[in-house]
């Protein structure tokens, strides 16, 4: 008899909720307000809280009513990252995965084999770079479509319509309106930016740092316009 079912690793975008704060009344307020800003983008969205900010042993957290909050505001709890052995018990007693940080997980160095076969490894100085590939789109991003360019830049030269999500693990050049969403970096690159020759969006955001519009962006004026990190913040200006 053939099997049912099989289990596989893989890897998936997840939100990050980094809590920098154990008030959790504070973070029900707070979040409720910001996922009243994009409902349709936030509904059932998978989220990791962080705890990393926290000084546990000062701040401890009900994972319970952490828990209940989430799924109050229509995010579905995945896990915690940042927690301490101490707390495996009432984090998984509050249905959460415990996660490990990557720079904790068992390092996996490539063999000369996957290396020759793949082609996409260089290691100038020790470091170890990927190829960085672009997905390029032609045609019209409808309403409702999502668009994903994974491992690399996403390019488009069409239209880009409103109720649409465009993403990105590196930059989002839009040679038109960008409406709708963008996020660029989403596994985390802070160097990524965004380029649209007019912002018109309802939500941006780069290496999971966001910005939403109550209602569409409108821009002051019809330069080419690029957003961009600095300081941990989102930054919108004109290129010149």
């Amino acid at each position: 008899m053939s099997p049912s079912f099989q289990l596989k690793g893989s890897l998936f975008t997840l939100s990050v909720l980094q809590l920098l704060d154990n008030n959790l009344d504070k973070l029900a307020q707070e979040l409720g307000d910001k996922v009243k800003l994009a409902p349709q983008f936030f509904q059932y969205a998978p989220v990791v809280v962080d705890l990393n900010p926290l000084n546990l042993e000062e701040t401890p957290v009900d994972f319970a009513q952490l828990r209940q909050i989430l799924r109050d505001n229509h995010l579905i709890p995945v896990g915690i990252r940042g927690a301490t052995d101490a707390l495996g018990d009432s984090i998984h007693q509050a249905e959460f995965a415990v996660m490990q940080d990557a720079d904790q997980m068992p390092k996996h160095a490539p063999s000369k084999e996957e290396e020759d076969e793949s082609g996409l490894h260089v290691k100038p100085h020790g470091t170890t770079l990927a190829a960085r590939s672009s997905l390029l789109i032609t045609q019209p991003i409808r309403s409702g479509q999502q668009v994903y360019a994974q491992g690399g830049d996403l390019i488009v030269i069409s239209t880009v319509s409103p109720g649409s999500e465009l993403l990105a693990d590196g930059n989002i050049h839009v040679y038109g309106t960008l409406r709708g969403r963008a996020l660029a970096g989403i596994n985390g690159d802070t160097n990524a930016r965004i380029f649209c020759n007019r912002l018109e969006a309802e939500l941006v955001s780069i290496a999971g740092q966001y910005k939403v519009f109550e209602e569409a962006y409108q821009a002051d004026d019809s330069k080419v316009k690029q957003l961009y990190l600095e300081d941990e913040q989102l930054v919108i200006s004109s290129l010149k």
